[in-house]
């Protein structure tokens, strides 16, 4: 294997330091282009990187599941993805708190954002945080308890009074 030669700090024009790729000042290889399977995985992951955005909205709702049950007894269209439910605007209908501007936000010139449906909804059930406990001689494994939530994952569009309802 033929050995490298490394550059030394005095061989180096400062001036044109960033005309040059770090492959050709350490190595004094010219690049070459990627190729395999290597470099599909990074294209890919690159792309979904790209196309990650403020508007995709997704968390979890803490919520007693047997009241989501209520909620949502005979609406909703079962997704693509197992275990998710799809929900239109109007099958949060059973729940009177929920004010009647509850799905967009306006700012004071009268710009924001609304929430494009269906909402894909998946109720959960976790496991509430390890912790330790001392018991008076040693520390413990604390006790656990079960989490009912909802994960919620939605779109977010921009809006105004012109086109709120379109």
């Amino acid at each position: 294997m033929a050995a490298t030669k490394r550059l030394s700090t005095r061989d180096v024009d400062y001036a044109q330091l960033n005309n040059f790729s770090s492959v050709v000042l350490y190595n004094n290889t010219a690049p070459r282009k990627k190729k395999g399977k290597t470099f599909q995985v990074e294209r890919i992951i690159g792309r979904k990187k790209e196309k990650h955005s403020k508007s995709m909205g997704n968390g979890y709702i803490e919520l007693d599941l047997d009241y989501w049950r209520y909620v949502t007894q005979g609406k909703g269209t079962p997704s693509q993805h197992r275990g998710h439910f799809m929900f239109e605007k109007n099958d949060f209908d059973r729940l009177p708190m929920l004010p009647p501007d509850w799905w967009y936000y306006f700012n004071v010139h009268g710009e924001g954002k609304k929430t494009d449906f269906p909402i894909k909804i998946k109720p959960v059930i976790g496991w509430s945080p390890k912790k330790h406990v001392f018991d008076g001689k040693k520390v413990v494994p604390g006790p656990r308890f079960p989490i009912e939530k909802l994960s919620v994952s939605f779109a977010r569009l921009p809006c105004n009074e012109r086109n709120l309802f379109s």
